[in-house]
């Protein structure tokens, strides 16, 4: 299931519910949302098996700090 929920299935970067995306770290799958005054990111980086989880009590606040440390987890060596 799994599988099948992570896998961009029309080429559109998107598999039900998760943006799916391939960068340096590798394979990452997520969501996010918010309204006003809130939002929150979170990511999944399949191959690393780190999850980063972003909560913020602004607009766009927590997909910037998100991405920010995705970028850097990109660099660390892989937890398993």
């Amino acid at each position: 299931m799994l599988k099948t929920m992570w896998q961009d299935v029309k080429g559109e970067n998107y598999g039900y519910g998760f943006s799916v995306a391939q960068g340096p770290g590798g394979k990452s799958v997520g969501h996010n949302g918010g309204f006003r005054g809130i939002n929150a990111q979170l990511d999944i980086y399949v191959d690393s098996g780190y999850i980063v989880a972003v909560l913020a009590n602004r607009d766009n606040g927590a997909s910037p700090l998100a991405d920010r440390i995705g970028s850097a987890l990109s660099g660390v060596k892989a937890s398993r």
